[in-house]
């Protein structure tokens, strides 16, 4: 009787196995992200508790784009001291503690070609009207060079006159300029100015640049720099303009300018000046903003102003 309860039991057990295992042969596997798929579930309600949850707008995918990572100037690995082809240069923060950063010969005269016209531009706001009107005339229209493009008895207002000598470099612009009070009188004017603002090694012959003597010095013309940015901060802003138009005010027609100084397209620049004479070879006069403080770099005598001003910026920003 006890063999028969024995027998009973064990196939009681030998038929809930086997429909244990039947179970398992035709339901189907599970699928391998499922857990995934709770997990995120899971960590988007928890989510949710510590603040509201609201799905990414469907727009284009420069929103969804992480910005990239940003690199402190102080984290940077420091460069080489640029090797320049400039003549003389000078590196200088104007704010703070007005620290020389690098330099070569900032005390040496050179010729500065059309860096001469900032301080034509000056010369220019200080001493004509703001509204005049001034007629080209034949022998400005006839000056060497053909930026700008003015004719003989074009009329053009004084403001639109300094932006396209200051744009492109307007040769028949300045010396328009300087006819307008006299020429002589005007260079007058400017070797005062210079001499006001204590710039000793500087001497203007023309307003144009053009002249091997008009010469200057790194250092004098971070005097004009400072002067320029205090009292016609209006003349640097004209410089790092892309482009611009001007009116001729007889016709009625704009004329479109084209920055011919490549730095105008970088946001960190301010202005500044290019000038080029084969005496001169290529200078370059720039203001940047570097952090919260303005730098000034000059480079004098250069095959390459603009790489050697942006070698002089790179390096001074990996320090």
């Amino acid at each position: 009787m006890k063999s028969l309860r024995l027998e009973s039991l064990f196939f009681a057990v030998v038929v809930l196995f086997s429909v244990s295992v039947s179970r398992k042969l035709t339901e189907p596997p599970a699928k391998p992200y499922d857990n995934l798929q709770v997990i995120s579930l899971a960590s988007s309600l928890n989510a949710s508790s510590a603040e509201t949850f609201s799905p990414a707008p469907e727009t284009s995918p420069r929103n969804l784009a992480l910005p990239q990572p940003v690199t402190p100037l102080k984290a940077r690995k420091p460069l080489a001291e640029p090797s320049l082809s400039a003549i003389e240069y000078l590196a200088k923060n104007l704010d703070g503690d007005s620290k020389i950063l690098l330099e070569r010969r900032r005390e040496n005269r050179w010729p500065i070609a059309s860096i001469t016209k900032l301080m034509t531009a000056v010369v220019a706001r200080e001493k004509i009207p703001f509204e005049t009107t001034i007629r080209i005339t034949e022998t400005a229209a006839a000056t060497e060079g053909q930026a700008g493009g003015l004719k003989t008895a074009e009329e053009f207002s004084r403001d639109d006159l300094i932006k396209a000598m200051l744009m492109v470099s307007s040769n028949d612009a300045a010396e328009v300029l300087a006819e307008y009070l006299g020429r002589k009188v005007y260079l007058q004017a400017m070797q005062i100015k210079a001499q006001e603002l204590q710039m000793s090694n500087t001497t203007f012959a023309d307003p144009t640049g053009l002249s091997y003597l008009n010469q200057s010095t790194p250092e004098d013309l971070e005097k004009l720099t400072r002067y320029i940015i205090e009292k016609h901060p209006q003349i640097f802003t004209t410089t790092a303009e892309l482009k611009s138009d001007i009116l001729e005010l007889i016709s009625r027609t704009k004329r479109r300018l084209m920055n011919i100084n490549a730095l105008s397209s970088r946001p960190e620049f301010l202005g500044g000046k290019t000038g080029f004479t084969a005496e001169a070879d290529g200078n370059l006069l720039s203001l940047f903003r570097f952090g919260n403080d303005r730098l000034l770099i000059i480079v004098f005598g250069s095959d390459d102003r603009v790489g050697d001003t942006l070698k002089i910026y790179d390096y001074l920003a990996s320090r």
